[in-house]
């Protein structure tokens, strides 16, 4: 795919597929207005002629000149009111004038299916100005910033035309899906479908994605939901309801769990990150000589090594550690200047591969102390931790011990909770193992995503508020089932 088509996210939709989605919508609107924003070669606008006829008037955009002059050859002929303009969604407000019209409307289509850091990727200016309003601060310099483009456009288009009379209608990821409605439910009680399509076939792409109806009117909503479908068939049972607790969205079965949403006593951490595994990480040899990622042996002091285990370590049950790992810190931003005078041969190491350190990529240790690591606390020393995999996509959480006295480390793809003792943990361990705990969290898990499994989800049920739940006396965190 050109960088073009990529910058665009390019995924022109099959007239069959399109003809699907609007028997979907069927007969129970009829908009006056039917515009297609991102519209492509006009898929979306000849699948809406031959489902709502000749009264609507057809309004299609694209970026792409060439793709309205198709579009336009291809219609014209077939739809009577047909409007074609070459526009791009990110620097026009082309929809300002339709906003002065009755309506109704229908917004149909297939948006962009391209992130921010794809565009970043490839250096194009394609690309919302107004990206900081979905993610800041530690979040813009951590990766977690990177949005969908169709999230941002569609949140512009129903802001736009909420409280007219009409529907939202598009293809898009089911990620997406789900943050629109989080967005919206946030706000009042609103009602949105999603029906499954099969992104591989339609479009050559291993993506859930599914086509997301949303009426721009609703009122006397009693309740927010996300009503999910196995398909484009009618008349089917859904295939799941998601609701809303507390913000989050969860199945809505799990409403009668009795692990309440809220924040557990002591959360879940991330491990710690240091981007630098070649000079970080190190391999124990037979002889106990340690080997970095240069495959060259290292003589520093043991003071700053802890042993470590990785996601993979953690989700394939391999808990006694292969590597250990350089600890340069013991709280994020402290100095790191000490090192030279408490242990020569590690500051000497430090030195010798400070160039790799130096050339890291995020921002988060432009300003920070040379050599600094970030993820670690005094939580990071707890001799005792419970710990899952955030790379995997299954729940498997392993309790991880202390090794030749010194606490474990997990690397920062991992969450963890930070215990005092062996008991502590084994409570933890057994409370979230239990049916219900692991019935509840994956409910609220969305096995379609990136990365499911998340701080964000671990932190939403209080693994200790079961009814069933004792506080051993010797700690008011040791807890037992």
């Amino acid at each position: 795919m050109s960088k073009q088509k990529i910058a665009h996210g390019d995924f022109q939709t099959p007239l069959s597929l399109a003809e699907s989605c609007c028997v979907i919508l069927g007969k129970k609107i009829a908009p006056q207005y039917i515009v297609e924003p991102t519209c492509g070669v006009g898929a979306f606008i000849a699948a809406a002629s031959s489902c709502f006829g000749d009264k609507p008037t057809y309004i299609g955009f694209d970026i792409n000149q060439q793709y309205i002059e198709l579009a336009r050859e291809t219609l014209s002929n077939k739809v009577k009111k047909l409007q074609l303009e070459c526009e791009d969604f990110f620097s026009s407000d082309f929809y300002e004038s339709l906003l002065k019209k009755d309506g109704p409307f229908l917004l149909l289509g297939n948006p962009p299916w391209v992130t921010s850091s794809t565009l970043g990727a490839i250096n194009f200016t394609n690309n919302p100005e107004k990206k900081a309003r979905f993610k800041n601060g530690f979040d813009n310099i951590s990766g977690k910033s990177n949005f969908d483009i169709s999230e941002w456009m569609l949140e512009q288009l129903i802001r736009k035309f909420s409280g007219k009379n009409g529907i939202a209608a598009f293809i898009i990821k089911s990620s997406v899906a789900r943050k629109l409605f989080q967005t919206f439910s946030a706000e009042k009680n609103i009602v949105a479908k999603f029906y499954r399509i099969n992104a591989l076939k339609e479009f050559g792409v291993s993506v859930d994605a599914g086509f997301f109806v949303l009426d721009l009117n609703q009122i006397n909503v009693t309740s927010s939901e996300f009503i999910v479908y196995g398909s484009l068939e009618k008349n089917q049972e859904p295939e799941k309801i998601i609701v809303t607790t507390h913000g989050r969205l969860s199945d809505k079965k799990s409403q009668d769990s009795s692990f309440k949403r809220v924040a557990p006593p002591v959360v879940w951490r991330s491990g710690l990150k240091h981007d630098c595994s070649k000079v970080m990480e190190f391999m124990v040899g037979d002889d106990g000589a340690l080997l970095n990622g240069f495959e060259k042996k290292v003589d520093i002091e043991a003071d700053l090594l802890y042993p470590l285990l990785k996601s993979s370590d953690i989700a394939n049950g391999r808990l006694h550690p292969r590597k250990m790992v350089l600890v340069t810190q013991k709280l994020v931003g402290q100095e790191t200047d000490s090192i030279c005078g408490m242990y020569p041969k590690t500051w000497k190491y430090l030195l010798e591969y400070g160039e790799y350190l130096d050339a890291r990529k995020s921002s988060i240790y432009t300003k920070a102390p040379r050599f600094s690591i970030f993820g670690i606390g005094t939580y990071s020393f707890k001799p005792w931790k419970v710990a899952i995999s955030g790379l995997y996509k299954k729940i498997s959480f392993q309790l991880i011990g202390p090794v030749d006295g010194k606490p474990c480390m997990l690397d920062d793809t991992c969450y963890f909770i930070a215990c005092d003792s062996e008991l502590e943990a084994k409570s933890i361990l057994k409370a979230l193992n239990s049916e219900e705990y692991l019935q509840t969290i994956d409910s609220i898990i969305f096995w379609d995503s990136k990365r499911p499994i998340t701080s964000s989800v671990l932190n939403s049920i209080d693994y200790s508020s079961h009814p069933n739940m004792i506080i051993d006396g010797s700690s008011n965190k040791q807890l037992s089932l």
